[in-house]
């Protein structure tokens, strides 16, 4: 598992939504996060060219018909160009990333993003990369992977949970540990999906105080919809027939 460039931006957003502490000013948040990522983008080049997975699902977005039910659906954040969303409870609100608004769905323009719940230091912060890396490598990730990628992220990590999952039929991992970050504890629940039409998802949960411990983040995870196209081929063979034939019977003499 090789997240790496995931793992960096979204550990410095996590820190960077802890250290400004709750109900600061938006529009120095938005300014102190645009340039972490100025400094992410500087250093890219750096990083280890990850190899696409080909060919590609055929993707098509979800029409609101199709949209699952999920426990916590009072608030959407869409995310763009993504034709991604995440469905939470009322009392989320984007704290960098994007505009929070009093809509019932709000936008996040860019990444990584941090969302926060009411006035606690409870976050999320979302994280994009368009890459995504060879299924097989994905598949092979263990504890030990993520320790040695991700471990430096936390003044400590306690793996409680490690498992594989499949998001909206998109390969995907989940992990909870009880994390220590400058200093406070959080319960952390970390989702890290892979070739969702060519990117990366993280998705890293830090929970204060224990009051959204109910809360489903894999089911709050809309991805674009995967069309099996070998079932249309299939059925395409007997476009031709005339339907109605094959209800004609045969009269006798």
């Amino acid at each position: 598992m090789n997240y790496k460039a995931l793992i960096s931006i979204a550990a410095a957003a996590c820190l960077f939504s802890l250290s400004t502490g709750c109900g600061t000013d938006k529009s120095s948040s938005t300014a102190s996060e645009s340039s972490a990522a100025s400094e992410e983008t500087s250093t890219s080049e750096h990083k280890t060219k990850l190899t696409a997975v080909s060919p590609s699902p055929k993707i098509s977005t979800v029409s609101p018909d199709e949209v699952k039910v999920y426990k916590h659906s009072n608030k959407a954040f869409t995310l763009k160009d993504c034709t991604t969303s995440i469905f939470m409870e009322n009392g989320w609100e984007i704290l960098s990333g994007g505009t929070a608004t009093e809509q019932q769905t709000d936008e996040i323009t860019s990444f990584p993003a941090v969302v926060q719940y009411l006035d606690t230091k409870t976050t999320l912060t979302i994280t994009v990369a368009d890459e995504s890396e060879d299924r097989d490598s994905v598949l092979a990730g263990t504890e030990e992977t993520y320790i040695a990628a991700y471990g430096s992220a936390y003044d400590s990590i306690d793996i409680t949970s490690f498992k594989q999952l499949s998001i909206d039929e998109f390969d995907s991992f989940i992990i909870k540990a009880d994390v220590v970050i400058k200093g406070e504890s959080f319960a952390m629940t970390h989702i890290l999906s892979n070739d969702v039409s060519g990117k990366s998802y993280s998705w890293m949960l830090l929970d204060s105080d224990g009051k959204i411990a109910d809360f489903d983040l894999a089911e709050a995870i809309c991805y674009p919809k995967v069309i099996d196209t070998s079932k249309f081929e299939e059925f395409e063979k007997y476009k031709d027939i005339d339907l109605d034939s094959l209800y004609k019977v045969p009269r006798g003499n």
